[in-house]
């Protein structure tokens, strides 16, 4: 795969498509290959490859709501909330941190201070 890339005046740079990488290009897409990774492969931004690809009239990939997609992997959403260090949750938590395997602390309750009383003033 061949981009040429010529450097001209200023911070910026051209981009000279060939076919060979415009075909490359579409047969990525074609095969579900993500915006991503196919910047990765070309060494251009995101943005590069998203611009080309609608220049070519290729197909955009489009991001599912992350909420459909997490509502059909836990089908209990009207569960009440797990409270505060439940295994599952905290174990999620600290899961690759230094904190995993630890049991969960709860927190030492907060001290509210009495409310200051105002100085009579004297007139």
């Amino acid at each position: 795969m061949q981009i040429v890339a010529t450097h001209e005046s200023g911070p910026g740079f051209r981009i000279t498509w060939t076919a060979h990488a415009d075909q490359k290009l579409a047969k990525m897409r074609e095969h579900g290959i993500s915006m991503r990774c196919m910047a990765r492969a070309f060494g251009l931004s995101r943005s590069v490859i998203t611009a080309r690809a609608r220049a070519l009239g290729l197909e955009i990939p489009t991001r599912p709501a992350p909420v459909a997609q997490k509502a059909s992997l836990l089908p209990d959403w009207g569960r009440d909330p797990l409270p505060a260090g439940h295994d599952l949750t905290w174990g999620l938590i600290t899961q690759g941190t230094c904190l995993e395997g630890s049991c969960y602390t709860p927190p030492e309750p907060v001290r509210t201070r009495k409310p200051r009383q105002k100085c009579a003033t004297s007139n």
